[in-house]
């Protein structure tokens, strides 16, 4: 087993493999299937494992150099904003160990220096990945819902009939002014049905009563809206949970 996969499995050991999925997943990733892609449609990492992969088939074998020109080159280019940033120097990790089987005394120091170079690489873009995790995490906490408190039913519903439910949730100012002017002008027009009915026109009764029911639709549609900003919540608290002990994990083993 070579440095960088020594390292990884460390690291998994360390702080849990399904903590480190959560939070490989959390990560910026645009990684996706390559099955049907084409290489010019690949992300930069993809592209990376892909010449790794020509590499390791490559029925006429490749020169050491060009395996240490190879660990430069995944150095310079890896994408450690995505989440599969890890997967370039494990593959480039295990093509190394593969060389090393039945190579000559020459070859493998050389590649003893080459799978140094694969891991010092590798050290330093995980440094980078960590202060993307960190950013990634102020990114979550400075959105205003991940510090939004929500409001219990009954307070929600008794602001919401007064037309005021919006200032308890995350909404625009154009919405808020909208729910506040609602119930007025329904009870206004309301008013004017019942005040007609008294003289016997029934004239305004439908406005009156499509009205009433535009009321209650804002007040429901308050109450839905609590539901998803409330998920949308936990969403992002479950993000900064799942980074933050990702981190505390990376930080404690690699210094």
């Amino acid at each position: 087993m070579s440095l960088v996969n020594a390292l990884i499995n460390q690291i998994g050991r360390e702080i849990g493999r399904d903590v480190y999925q959560t939070a490989k997943r959390a990560v910026l990733s645009d990684f996706r299937s390559t099955s049907k892609r084409s290489i010019g449609q690949l992300t930069i990492n993809q592209q990376l494992i892909y010449k790794i992969d020509q590499f390791a088939k490559s029925k006429s074998g490749f020169n050491v150099l060009d395996l240490k020109e190879l660990v430069h080159t995944i150095y310079e280019n890896v994408d450690t904003l995505s989440g599969d940033w890890d997967d370039v120097y494990l593959n480039a990790d295990t093509l190394i160990d593969n060389k090393k089987i039945n190579a000559s005394e020459g070859d493998l120091k050389l590649l003893n220096e080459i799978d140094q170079l694969n891991f010092s690489s590798y050290r330093i873009s995980l440094s980078e990945h960590k202060k993307n995790i960190l950013q990634r995490i102020d990114a979550y906490r400075n959105e205003r819902i991940y510090h939004w408190v929500s409001p219990s039913p009954f307070l929600l519903f008794f602001f919401s009939f007064f037309g005021t439910g919006s200032n308890l949730l995350i909404r625009g100012k154009a919405n808020t002014i909208a729910e506040f002017l609602i119930p007025w002008l329904c009870g206004l027009m309301i008013y004017a049905g019942i005040s007609l009915n008294s003289r016997g026109d029934k004239s305004l009764n439908l406005v009156a009563l499509v009205c009433l029911l535009i009321f209650f639709i804002t007040i429901i549609g308050n109450f839905i809206l609590r539901s998803d900003l409330m998920k949308k919540k936990m969403r992002y608290v479950d993000e900064v949970t799942a980074l933050k002990n990702y981190y505390k994990g990376l930080i404690k083993t690699v210094n």
